[in-house]
């Protein structure tokens, strides 16, 4: 997988925004960095800074890959909320009745957990054989 910094012009025909460009077997996709460069010679050394910044959190995107490709696990997404993710992903559904499904499946995954709930602390054999909290048949412990 390739990683490059890349920059493009904007409408206004002034600034150029920064992105990552992904290319791997084939397919291709863009990373939006949120960074822009000015273009003007008094602000050369804003924009330099704003490479260098641009560079390092491609650096921490290609760790990362290559963490993922050996099987190991990055630290961000182990600390990240699982529950929390799982609304950003049913926000982003366009059919209402699919949001709908999100939220049920986000309210039972509450009940069980009892709150928010780390991907580190997720286990697979909790989610296969335990029940609800106090439901008789098992409980929930994280």
């Amino acid at each position: 997988m390739q990683i490059k910094v890349r920059h493009k012009k904007l409408r206004d025909g002034r600034r150029e925004t920064v992105y990552l460009d992904y290319y791997d077997h084939g397919l291709r996709w863009l990373e939006y960095l949120g960074l822009y460069l000015t273009g003007r010679k008094a602000q050369a050394e804003t924009d330099k800074e704003t490479i260098r910044l641009a560079e390092d959190i491609a650096a921490k995107r290609r760790l990362e890959l290559a963490s993922e490709e050996h099987g190991f696990a990055v630290q961000a997404k182990q600390k990240a909320d699982l529950i929390e993710y799982c609304r950003k992903q049913g926000k982003s559904k366009r059919s209402p009745n699919t949001r709908l499904v999100w939220r049920n499946a986000i309210d039972h995954l509450e009940g069980f957990t009892g709150g928010p709930i780390q991907f580190a602390r997720v286990k697979l054999a909790v989610w296969q054989w335990r029940t609800y909290p106090g439901s008789g048949s098992g409980d929930c412990r994280f």
